[in-house]
């Protein structure tokens, strides 16, 4: 592995440690799975698993996903993400993937559907607001 941090970091690693901000939007393309870490602490509430399953990625997060509730339990039964409670259910998740190519494959693709389902809030809200502001 090698921290994305590290002088003249590998990009060739096999593993790939991002421990900056603002490097995960153009990396989740190239991952096999991602895990969101912030969800494992409990002060945090919770990062975007939108981001790396809306690039067919499946997704490995902790319990506390308090901040992305909706999204998250969407992944989860859309079978795109997989909770995971400790380092030993990441190792399994993470082997369960990467062992079964075609497994991984429709986990990463029922989370990017999920995704697309959930999206179109904003032009939703805008067509309402639009109703309304006709209306008065």
């Amino acid at each position: 592995y090698v921290r994305a941090s590290a002088p003249r970091a590998d990009n060739l690693a096999d593993v790939m440690i991002l421990d900056t901000m603002g490097e995960l939007r153009p990396l989740y393309r190239r991952a096999a799975v991602a895990f969101v870490g912030g969800t494992l602490n409990e002060i945090r509430g919770g990062q975007n698993p939108a981001e790396p399953a809306s690039v067919s990625v499946p997704v490995l997060f902790g319990p506390n996903y308090e901040n992305q509730q909706e999204t998250a339990s969407a992944l989860v039964a859309s079978g795109g993400a997989r909770v995971v409670n400790n380092e030993d259910e990441i190792v399994r998740a993470v082997s369960r993937w990467l062992s079964n190519d075609e497994t991984r494959r429709m986990a990463g693709k029922a989370a990017r559907e999920c995704i697309v389902n959930l999206s179109g809030g904003v032009a939703t809200s805008l067509l309402h607001l639009r109703t309304l502001i006709t209306l008065t």
